[in-house]
């Protein structure tokens, strides 16, 4: 019995190699050893499920080692993209998952919906397909579609189909407009701080009315 050892909730993001795969790396390591060590983050695996499922068949104690990058996102996604033959089905679901991991208390994701599409090679439509079943669907269906069995467009029309409603139409202008919006606003507020800041200094003075006036003037053009 090796050491346990729980997976990290961004390892889960990407589905367990098949049962196949499985047999030829435990036959790989029986072999050569683990050539590659686990990596752990926050003392679980971040990368590496399979290699410690492996170990666990063989009775090995796995070799670790702790990542120490600044995104681990980012490193699962290159570890998994660039060595997995994910299905398109599979890679809308990760990337509706990523979505939602990234969504904050005020209902929205820190990444959009057709930047993660475009990195997993999707399209936006599937992607929120895939997050109308994570929402709306249940863990088997999640299961059948990561374990390939079936594809998310079906499974998310028959959802839709027994909630009886409509998933609404995806307008990449009004994401796109919301992305805006956001920046507009964060930099408004910057620029409110630095504006006070400068008041405090300066007060109503002949700097400030210009400086006034001229931000008025490159903003709204009046």
């Amino acid at each position: 019995m090796i050491t346990p050892c729980e997976c990290h909730e961004l390892c889960l993001l990407f589905p367990r190699c098949s049962d196949e795969e499985l047999q030829l790396l435990v036959s790989d390591i029986r072999e050569n050893g683990l050539l590659t060590p686990i990596t752990r983050y926050e003392g679980k695996i971040l990368d590496g499920r399979n290699r410690y499922l492996a170990c666990q068949m063989l009775h090995i104690e796995p070799k670790y080692e702790d990542f120490t990058g600044k995104d681990p996102l980012a490193f699962v996604i290159s570890r998994n993209l660039c060595r997995r033959h994910l299905s398109e089905s599979q890679r809308a679901m990760v990337a509706a998952a990523i979505v939602e991991l990234r969504r904050k208390d005020n209902g929205r994701s820190e990444i959009t919906v057709a930047k993660v599409a475009e990195q997993f090679d999707v399209s936006p439509r599937l992607v929120h397909h895939a997050a109308n079943i994570i929402r709306e669907g249940t863990d088997k269906d999640i299961a059948d579609i990561m374990s390939g069995e079936k594809k998310v467009k079906p499974v998310s029309e028959e959802i839709t189909k027994a909630n009886n409603f409509e998933l609404s139409p995806v307008d990449p202008k009004e994401e796109q407009a919301q992305e805006y919006e956001t920046r507009i606003l964060s930099t408004a507020k910057g620029l409110r701080r630095e504006m006070n800041a400068m008041f405090c200094l300066t007060k109503w003075s002949d700097r400030y009315k210009r400086l006034h006036r001229d931000l008025r003037t490159i903003i709204f053009d009046e």
